[in-house]
């Protein structure tokens, strides 16, 4: 016989939770073991039936996190911390209509009534609490309102960013969280990091120095390595390659971009608008995930060529260079006529030769 849960004089409603779930059990015979499994989670975790309340900063800036995994505060926000606005999505499984905001680091957990409430506490109260929480759940504060509680720190973050945490703690009674240690149904976490570091500039691996009508800028992985977005591709028609027309630097993006897993860009001068013996510079920079810039990379000199094949025809100056090697593309089609021919002639005269007079 499967026994019964202990009996409280009051019938509490954990009994009555775990005298349901023995009923549920007893036809299925499971064991003495499972039913006062039952009861003791039922006794000593009543908070088991509130499942931990999920945030989500969704916006920082002008940046949208709705889809990402990560959510970033980066340099520029950190320039602007004023207006810079944080928006936080509130899980809807959460009840009262106003939150109250503390933050701590990754790891610390502020639902606890010591992290909060004694000297040197890890967590922090936003200032401005409580908030409203407006519609769809939204809670709006700015980056500076993280930065004023002392935890969040917009000066060093570290290569890859310094986690942190947005305790929203809310109830029914719209109670702030006072000196007791929270359960999981009273509060949500969202999760954002701070990164304002940005990835060493990309180190040029290739030729610097190409003629052509299509030019490749290759580099290697920037040292130390980050967590990368994506590579971005400058021209300066002003750069150190054309600093013999005395023109000023100023690069332009390209708008060519490729991911931070590759090490290479190509593009044609036709796209860059060279004319035949424009000169003009091509610089790489690397982007993090929180879209933090490098430096510019080494400078590339694209010159621009007419070409036949694969090869230039003629240099900067217009002057024919060797084009030894190359292969004939269809366009020119002629230099493969004249081979040809030529092939042609030498065969009638060996079959001359081998008739005689």
């Amino acid at each position: 016989m499967v026994p019964d849960c202990p009996m409280g004089p009051e019938k509490p409603e954990w009994f009555r939770r775990a005298n349901l779930a023995r009923g549920l059990l007893r036809p299925g015979g499971m064991s003495r073991t499972a039913t006062s499994l039952v009861c003791s989670i039922a006794v000593l975790c009543p908070s088991v039936v509130t499942a931990q309340l999920v945030d989500n900063v969704i916006r920082v800036g002008d940046e949208d996190f709705n889809t990402q995994a990560v959510s970033y505060v980066n340099i520029a926000n950190c320039a602007d911390p004023t207006n810079t606005e944080v928006e936080i999505s509130l899980d809807t499984s959460g009840s009262g209509t106003v939150a109250y905001l503390w933050v701590g680091g990754g790891g610390d957990a502020c639902q606890e009534s010591d992290n909060r409430n004694l000297e040197n506490a890890p967590c922090a109260e936003v200032d401005g609490s409580p908030q409203s929480i407006g519609t769809n759940s939204i809670v709006i504060i700015t980056v500076d309102d993280l930065i004023s509680t002392g935890v969040v720190d917009c000066e060093a973050s570290g290569l890859q960013g310094s986690p942190y945490q947005i305790f929203s703690f809310r109830n029914a009674a719209n109670e702030p969280p006072g000196t007791t240690d929270v359960g999981a149904g009273g509060y949500g976490i969202a999760d954002f990091t701070v990164d304002v570091e940005p990835p060493a500039q990309p180190n040029i691996t290739g030729d610097t120095d190409q003629l052509g009508s299509q030019f490749t800028v290759n580099w290697s992985t920037p040292d130390p390595p980050d967590n990368l977005f994506q590579y971005n591709l400058f021209e300066d028609q002003g750069g150190a390659c054309s600093a013999m027309d005395g023109g000023a630097s100023n690069p332009i993006d390209t708008g060519n971009t490729v991911s931070g897993t590759n090490n290479s860009i190509s593009i044609s001068a036709n796209a860059l608008g060279l004319e035949s013996g424009d000169t003009t510079t091509l610089q790489v920079t690397a982007t993090d995930q929180a879209l933090n810039e490098s430096d510019f990379s080494a400078e590339v000199c694209a010159t621009s060529v007419p070409t036949g094949g694969f090869c230039a025809e003629t240099d900067a100056d217009g002057k024919k260079v060797n084009c030894n090697g190359c292969t004939v593309s269809a366009p020119g089609l002629g230099r493969l006529f004249d081979l040809q021919g030529v092939a042609l002639l030498l065969a009638a005269l060996a079959w001359m030769r081998r008739r005689g007079p």
